[in-house]
């Protein structure tokens, strides 16, 4: 897997160094071409998927396409800005739970080496109680990844424990701080779940949601896109929402691998718990700008981020709303950690386009495809650091 780098001053320039590459040429890659130049990033795993991808970008060149990012496949086509305006999406349990780093451990080996300091987890089975931990490591191992590339962001939005992670990257929070919120929030919750506690993904139409839920004793736990809710509450009462969900046209239900109902009632013996490991933190003032899926909105320099935190173990996340507020005028959300749940959602509702690094994977191409794209945006970016992947 490797990423090509090819800019030019107009399409005629860029066109041309695309079809010396197709034909095998190899066009010396650029080093800082200037604000409002054309930038092309391409990821390919070979020479015959990077010969098509660079004829798509020809294609795009000749019907006066000068901007299209198509992150998911591997391609980018940009103006270069003088400032592209990045965001990062962390996110939270329910992202894919890993114990190294995949591809980082030989392509940033810097990065990858955060699994060691999280000594809590090792290469056998997670326990529940850790699943949130795994989940904000891989995000620091991205972190660090970026940053050693020289990507940085202009807001962050964190999903549930995720919004941890985001006041890590915010300045809020040191490594080793966050690591142990993130062990002691997911030991709290776990112990103190219920044990007829449950969720369920139910992605349907608002008319529809609101009939499958009507009656039920249940809680709205994640808003996470205008077609995609988690619920939250006992086990029977979750099992009859599905039940009807599945009933219903274009509805889809799925029970989550969850111990408890998070995100709701059924979790106020949490709170009070967390609450008192939060009093003992120090939070330092937010550098950057944090969009909360606690209050849907960007954190104000007055708020109490332990009084956020402590109210997100019983409240609602509100990604949907959060991410509404925070992507005006964005060019590119990169999605920092395991997995790809976040981007996908941020499709069904988001015309900025999203990429996911996919940290504990064992391909690169979620990260190339970041960078390129960050890149091709006007980034000033180290891709002299990136090896073939």
């Amino acid at each position: 897997m490797r990423l090509v780098l090819l800019s030019g001053s107009g399409p005629s320039e860029l066109s041309s160094r695309l079809e010396s590459l197709r034909a095998g040429e190899h066009p010396p890659e650029p080093s800082s071409p200037e604000q409002g130049a054309l930038r092309a990033a391409i990821v390919a795993a070979d020479r015959e998927e990077l010969s098509a991808k660079a004829e798509s970008i020809e294609g795009w060149l000749s019907e006066g396409e000068s901007d299209r990012l198509r992150v998911g496949r591997g391609i980018a086509l940009a103006v270069a800005r003088e400032r592209p305006r990045l965001g990062f999406l962390f996110p939270g349990q329910g992202a894919p739970v890993t114990t190294h780093g995949g591809y980082l451990e030989e392509l940033l080996p810097g990065a990858a080496a955060i699994y060691r300091q999280a000594s809590w987890l090792s290469d056998g089975e997670v326990p529940a109680s850790l699943v949130q931990l795994s989940v904000v490591t891989a995000s620091l191992a991205g972190l660090r990844a970026l940053a050693e590339l020289g990507v940085d962001a202009d807001l962050g939005v964190g999903h549930s424990v995720g919004e941890l992670t985001a006041l890590h990257w915010a300045g809020a929070i040191n490594e080793d701080d966050v690591l142990e919120l993130a062990r002691r929030r997911g030991e709290i919750m776990t112990e103190h779940a219920t044990e007829q506690g449950a969720m369920a993904n139910i992605e349907a139409e608002d008319a529809t949601f609101a009939r499958i839920v009507d009656g039920g004793d249940v809680t709205v736990a994640c808003f996470n896109s205008p077609l995609n809710r988690v619920i939250s509450g006992t086990e029977g009462a979750i099992e009859a929402v599905v039940q009807r969900a599945r009933g219903q046209d274009g509805a889809r239900a799925l029970k989550l691998p969850v111990v408890g109902a998070f995100h709701s009632p059924l979790m106020n013996e949490a709170a009070p718990v967390f609450e008192r490991v939060l009093s003992e933190q120090a939070f330092g003032a937010l550098q950057r700008p944090v969009f909360s899926t606690i209050s849907g909105g960007r954190i104000a320099a007055g708020d109490d981020v332990a009084e956020l935190l402590s109210r997100q173990v019983t409240e609602p996340v509100l990604f949907l709303n959060a991410v509404r507020a925070a992507d005006d005028g964005a060019d590119l959300l990169i999605e920092v950690g395991p997995g790809r749940m976040l981007s996908g959602l941020v499709s069904e509702f988001s015309s900025v386009p999203s990429v996911a690094l996919r940290v504990g994977h064992s391909s690169a191409q979620g990260l190339l495809s970041a960078v390129g794209a960050a890149w091709a945006l006007g980034a000033d970016v180290n891709v002299d650091l990136l090896p073939d992947a």
